[in-house]
């Protein structure tokens, strides 16, 4: 028992296409704008997903900028060890030592520096 295409033709069930009712002739009347509605304000709803992407930190007041620094496997090996004394923010932490080695060390660092341009 064979099925019978024959007759079946998907053009037949397509319906003919409508004219377009024909467009009024335009009068020279003046008709008047009417005043724009104010736009209602459309408020997302938050569904509770999480933003996809890594997280922003945050800036303090535009004085920090985000640098790559690459750092030695063996420092970060030691780092895993003892990161819970700065609550695993490695940023606060290198941080600090800049500040600490510029605090102590940036007179001498300026003198070499500017010496260097004379050269």
């Amino acid at each position: 028992m064979g099925k019978n295409f024959k007759n079946n033709k998907p053009i037949q069930n397509l319906t003919a296409p409508t004219p377009a009712p024909a467009e009024e002739p335009k009068s020279a009347a003046v008709v008047e704008p009417t005043p724009a509605e104010p736009k209602s304000e459309i408020r997302k709803t938050t569904t509770g997903k999480k933003k996809v992407g890594r997280p922003k930190t945050k800036d303090v007041k535009g004085t920090c900028k985000n640098i790559n620094v690459a750092v030695p496997i063996v420092l970060l090996d030691k780092w895993e060890e003892v990161k819970i004394v700065h609550g695993s923010n490695l940023t606060e932490y290198i941080t600090k030592l800049i500040e600490k080695d510029m605090d102590s060390n940036y007179e001498k660092y300026k003198s070499i520096a500017d010496s260097l341009k004379n050269i």
